[in-house]
């Protein structure tokens, strides 16, 4: 099962399409039973997502594989010190994999990539890695000779950057695992009724709808069908609040993958790129 679920909904109130906030103990039981039917095994989670990897430490079972991420910008925690706090939390004795939220430290601070390695030689996790929002980046780090064991990426249906990136991660053995299918709900809406912001792209949206209507597709099986026609990628990391959500993504993923057509592939920052959206620095800005 290549669906792994992300839990930072589980934790706090995230996306500016989750209109149902953080589900109840009830729900999230409903959910792992779900999860236990099918075959889905692998959170995605940080100490970062609120209370996420506590909530975890009351349903996970030692089968589970937990991706929990280090925050280099807390002060006066290292690196293991969160590492321990995070098993702490979710109640295991290792982590399948533990990432960097972002790689800008690595740039800053050539000792954070050891200290993964050592946490990694200790068996405190499986595999070290980072969540990489930039193809020139990966060029980067890859240069300076720092594979990942797993690499978490954006990709969806508009946001194919990383695609030419993939037989060469593969290669040096990383796992791919990818995020933002749903460009955080933005393609799920625009099937319907795109939000004001985002009218200049009408053009493509009706491409969007035009291709779905003709595969007879919803939103959520184009965008699962077309990520999993990618067959290097490894996970889906998808974020739900509720079982019918998940339920959803199950049935999506059932159809036989199909990609969509190379014009709906855009680069424009200001659409793929969430931080570049209006509503996103107008949320930003009341947290300062």
């Amino acid at each position: 099962m290549k669906i792994a679920l992300g839990t930072v909904q589980w934790g706090m109130n995230y996306g500016i399409s989750n209109l149902n906030g953080v589900p109840s103990n009830q729900e999230l039981s409903l959910i792992f039973k779900r999860m236990e039917e099918v075959g889905i095994d692998t959170l995605d989670t940080a100490m970062s997502y609120g209370n996420a990897e506590k909530r975890l430490g009351d349903m996970v079972s030692p089968s589970h594989k937990i991706i929990s991420k280090v925050n280099t910008s807390i002060p006066k925690k290292t690196i293991k010190e969160q590492c321990i706090e995070s098993l702490d939390n979710i109640g295991q004795l290792s982590l399948e994999g533990y990432l960097l939220h972002n790689t800008k430290a690595l740039f800053e601070e050539n000792t954070i990539w050891e200290e993964l390695n050592e946490l990694k030689q200790m068996g405190l996790v499986k595999k070290i890695g980072f969540s990489i929002y930039t193809p020139l980046d990966l060029e980067v780090l890859i240069k300076r000779g720092i594979i990942p064991d797993i690499v978490q990426l954006p990709f969806n249906i508009l946001d194919r950057r990383f695609s030419s990136y993939f037989k060469q991660l593969k290669s040096h053995g990383t796992e791919i695992h990818v995020r933002s299918i749903f460009l955080q709900g933005i393609l799920i809406k625009a099937y319907d009724d795109y939000p004001k912001d985002f009218v200049k792209w009408h053009p493509l949206w009706e491409k969007y709808r035009r291709w779905i209507n003709e595969n007879k597709m919803t939103p959520i099986e184009a965008c699962i069908q077309h990520v999993l026609s990618y067959e290097l990628v490894d996970k889906l990391i998808i974020g739900i609040t509720n079982l019918k959500e998940l339920d959803d993504i199950i049935l999506a993923q059932k159809r036989k993958p199909l990609r969509a057509p190379s014009e709906l592939s855009i680069s424009d920052e200001k659409l793929i790129n969430p931080l570049e959206w209006p509503i996103t620095k107008q949320l930003l800005l009341k947290k300062q």
